[in-house]
């Protein structure tokens, strides 16, 4: 059931919105995961992940993203040869080789404004703050691809209340 998610998200497939709702523990990180390594080494490009909060964005990095650029030699290898520029590499920004992924979270409208992106991950959506003043942070989301003709925007969740769940 992934096969078909990984295909619309390959640079093959003229797919440019992939939103999943699954129930939990089903692959929605993992495929997740699967894309961003693909986008490092084969498509190229600015990329982001978008998390509900700070403290879900720290434990993503560290139980996801950390061992997964340390243990998968194609990775490390886009990410060896980084610039080592004051801001191209710190905890949330990391420079590779064609592209720079961006870790930000959904509470922070500034930083959702502030970079064009051809490649973005909104994981966990329905744990989103959707109150803020300056837009939905999905919507703030979409409007940094316009930039880019080949944008891609993969939306996950579990969902959470029946009717009034944003991934449902």
């Amino acid at each position: 059931y992934l096969r078909s998610i990984m295909d619309d998200l390959s640079a093959r497939s003229s797919v440019q919105e992939v939103v999943v709702m699954f129930t939990a523990q089903l692959g929605k990180s993992e495929s997740g995961m699967n894309w961003l390594g693909y986008i490092m080494t084969h498509a190229k490009g600015p990329v982001a992940i978008v998390m509900p909060t700070e403290k879900s964005l720290q434990d993503w990095m560290s139980q996801k993203f950390d061992p997964m650029a340390k243990d998968t030699p194609a990775i490390a290898d886009v990410l060896a040869t980084r610039s080592n520029r004051a801001g191209d590499n710190s905890a949330f920004r990391k420079r590779f080789t064609g592209g720079i992924f961006y870790a930000k979270t959904a509470g922070s409208t500034a930083e959702l404004k502030s970079t064009s992106l051809r490649y973005a991950l909104a994981d966990e959506i329905d744990e989103y703050d959707w109150s803020t003043l300056q837009g939905d942070p999905l919507g703030l989301l979409e409007v940094r691809l316009t930039t880019f003709h080949d944008r891609k925007l993969f939306v996950v969740s579990t969902p959470t209340m029946k009717d009034a769940s944003r991934i449902e």
